[in-house]
This record gives C-alpha cells, structure tokens and sequence, in this order.
C-alpha cells in the first residue's frame, strides 16, 4: 500500500508506476501487439500462466476475442514479464553490411596462397602417413616370418624313441578253451 496524495491505494501488477490501477483502465496502452502463444514464447512462461494474470493484461489493453489474444507489447514490460529495453539508436544510413569493410584485393590474394600452401602441406602429410603405414605394416609381416624361422631352429630335434622288443607270446594251449569260444561253439 502506498499514499499517492489522498488515501491509501493499493499497488496491483500490472500499474504503471505513478498510475492508479482506474487510470490504467481507463487509458488502455497501445501498440504493437502478440498472440498469446507469441507472448509464451517471448516471456518463457507458460499460456497458463499468462491467462492467470489475464485481468492485469486486460487493464493494460489486452484483448481477447474469437480469432484470439492481442497482448500489446508494453502491457507485459509493465507486468515485468519482458525487460524493458529498446534498440540502440542508429543513424539513417547506416547499417550493419556498410559497417563491414571488405578486404584489400592484396589480402585477399595472401590469404588465399596461404590456404593453397596449407592444402599442399596437408596432402604431402597424408602421403607421408600413408608410406608410414606400409613400411611399418612389411616390417611386421617380416619380423613375424623371422620369429617363426627361429622357432624352426630353436626347436630341439624330437628323439627318435627305442625299438621296443617284440615280445613272442606262447601259443595257447588246446586243452582248454577261452570262455567266449566255448560258449559261441
């Protein structure tokens, strides 16, 4: 509550600052306007929220009617739901593209040497990796081949084993049959 010279008027969102909340209704604020779902997208917050303080926007010269919202621009910097900051003054004639200056033709021509040499220099380097890669891909494939002709060297001749004697077994004798024989008989 503050005292603007007479009694006690309460402070509602949405006010002007100096403004009673009549004055306010009485003179709706103009300007460009946005949708609703514009005025989500520029705020952050959500068409809920924005339709919560939907009696704050009306007092501010929002309106609302079957094609949609209209929410002026200035009715949410009033309500602190946009910064209140407008673009830096510029001369008439100036614009960002005359604010560019373009290169010198000398510059330009530099650069564009130094961009040649750069893929001359990256080219050679990928030749060099790709010779790299061979040469150390052959030395893999001979230090492999030596090891195994030093496993052929190393490796002790196998021993040829004894004869074992052949042992001469006595003829089995007639007068008694094996078990399987009799039986099969």
């Amino acid at each position: 509550m503050t005292r603007r010279d007479g009694p006690a008027v309460r402070d509602t969102p949405g006010t002007l600052p100096g403004a009673t909340p009549t004055n306010c209704q009485d003179t709706p604020m103009t300007g460009p306007t946005i949708t609703l779902a514009e005025a989500v997208t520029a705020t952050g917050l959500s068409a809920s929220t924005l339709r919560r303080r939907r009696g704050d926007l009306v007092e501010l010269g929002a309106t609302h009617s079957k094609s949609g919202w209209r929410i002026p621009i200035t009715a949410l910097v009033a309500l602190d739901l946009l910064p209140a900051v407008t673009p830096p003054d510029t001369p008439p004639g100036d614009t960002v593209a005359g604010a560019v200056t373009p290169p010198d033709d000398v510059e330009v021509v530099a650069l564009r040497a130094e961009v040649v040499a750069l893929r001359q220099r990256l080219v050679d380097a990928e030749q060099a990796r790709a010779v790299a890669e061979a040469v150390a891909t052959e030395r893999d494939r001979v230090i492999e081949a030596q090891r195994q002709h030093l496993r052929m060297i190393e490796a002790p001749a196998e021993a040829v084993p004894e004869p074992v004697p052949i042992r001469v077994l006595p003829e089995p004798t007639t007068a008694r049959r094996r078990w399987f024989l009799r039986w099969a008989a």
